[in-house]
Order: C-alpha cells, then sequence, then structure tokens
C-alpha cells in the first residue's frame, strides 16, 4: 500500500467505526467506491474491532504486573503498531501495519498471555478461513494437530493437555493429537518463525497458572479437572 492508500484506509475505517453498525455498509459503498482492496482491509479492520468487544472475561486471569504495555511505534515481529481498536479480556486489538513479505495495514490481536502455547478451542461448525494451526486441538500458531475427531454439534468434546516438564501433549476425544518438546530445536524453530518471536521466555517458564480464555459467547466447560505431575 502506498502512503496514500494507507491514510485512506485509516480515514475510511475511522469513519466506519464511529457509525452504527447498520449504516456501515452504506457508508463503505460509497466510501470506498469501487476499491475492492480498500473495502475489504477497511471490513477486516471492523470485524476485528467488533470481535474486540464482544470478548469475555478470562475465567481464570495470570497476574503478569510486570508485562509490557505495547504502544504506538512499537514492533512485533514484521508488526508495527498504529493504534488500538478494541480491547478485552481476550486481549487487545490494533491497527497495525505489516512490513514483510508485504507492506500492508492489517488488524493485529495481541493476547496477555505471552508466556507459553495455547489449546485452541474453536467451533468448526461455523463457516471460516483459518488455518490448520488456529483450528481446535492446535498449539494456536504453531502446531497443527493430527488425528483428531470432533464430536457432533450439541454434544461434549473432552480435551486434554498434560505438561511434564518439557514435554507437551494436547489430546482431544481419547485421541493424542500433538506432542511436542518445548526445549527441542523444531519448537524453538516454530517459535522463531510465529508471532511469538517477539517475547523472548515465550514456553521457557516451567511453573505458573493456567488460564481459560475465551472469545466465542456461549462456550462452555464441564469438569474440568486439574492434576500436578511428578516426573519419576
Amino acid at each position: 500500500m502506498s502512503p496514500d492508500q494507507e491514510h485512506r484506509l485509516e480515514e475510511v475505517f475511522s469513519a466506519a467505526r464511529d457509525l452504527p453498525p447498520l449504516e456501515r455498509s452504506a457508508f463503505l459503498e460509497r466510501a470506498c467506491g469501487g476499491d475492492a482492496e480498500l473495502r475489504r482491509q477497511a471490513d477486516s479492520l471492523l470485524e476485528a474491532h467488533e470481535q474486540a468487544g464482544q470478548f469475555l472475561q478470562p475465567t481464570v486471569a495470570l497476574s503478569t504486573p510486570n508485562a509490557p504495555v505495547e504502544k504506538p511505534a512499537d514492533r512485533i515481529g514484521h508488526y508495527k503498531l498504529l493504534e488500538q481498536i478494541g480491547e478485552g479480556g481476550f486481549g487487545v486489538v490494533w491497527m497495525a501495519e505489516q512490513e514483510e513479505p508485504v507492506r500492508r495495514r492489517v488488524a493485529l490481536k495481541i493476547k496477555p498471555y505471552k508466556s507459553s502455547p495455547e489449546y485452541q478451542l474453536v467451533d468448526e461448525d461455523e463457516p471460516n478461513d483459518i488455518l490448520p494451526v488456529q483450528k481446535s486441538g492446535a498449539a494456536w500458531g504453531l502446531i497443527a494437530p493430527t488425528n483428531k475427531v470432533l464430536k457432533s454439534l450439541g454434544e461434549w468434546n473432552q480435551s486434554r493437555m498434560l505438561v511434564l516438564t518439557n514435554h507437551v501433549e494436547h489430546w482431544l476425544n481419547g485421541r493424542k493429537i500433538i506432542e511436542y518438546n518445548l526445549d527441542s530445536e523444531e519448537f524453538r524453530a516454530l517459535v522463531a518463525a510465529s508471532p511469538f518471536q517477539a517475547y523472548s521466555q515465550f514456553g521457557k517458564a516451567r511453573k505458573g497458572g493456567i488460564a481459560f480464555q475465551n472469545w466465542t459467547p456461549g462456550v462452555s466447560f464441564r469438569n474440568i479437572k486439574v492434576r500436578r505431575l511428578v516426573s519419576k
């Protein structure tokens, strides 16, 4: 995107954000005209902004009083933060400029849990274009699950996460779908190639809290059990 295009996107997004949701589509039609790419990026930023406002508070919050606070012009990986456009229990959403491999404006979600991998839970019955590393059972953004079977809509799925020092396993409905070693060269390479590369201590802690975070209204948990494991 050229500087003029970036400025135009910011203008359109800011104006649409302040309108009632029912009036945004007509405004975007007028403001974007025949520029399909401008409309696509404006829609993407608005969707991220709306989702941020719907995030539920985490059931268990990690206490991180010394965690860094992002601010405009900060860089996270290949992204330069421009403006915070949403906030909720699940995290903070920023308008950011992606600098590599192409330069463009994007909506960047920054989660407060920057210390360790996440066992992903997502409704795969809904139409979406998420990546394999973002689907249920994945170590979000890092490792895609294999050999998994999800229950039908309306049935309970059973998830299990086993962590013993540096060894981690993800289980779903009685099947092991992911296994990795936090200290392995393979895992560290995955982190280095992911958005988590900006967090030097990611995956290195061997004790800490447990957080349940959710951004899909209506998610339910039952029979949550935690057991401390002791290596022999």
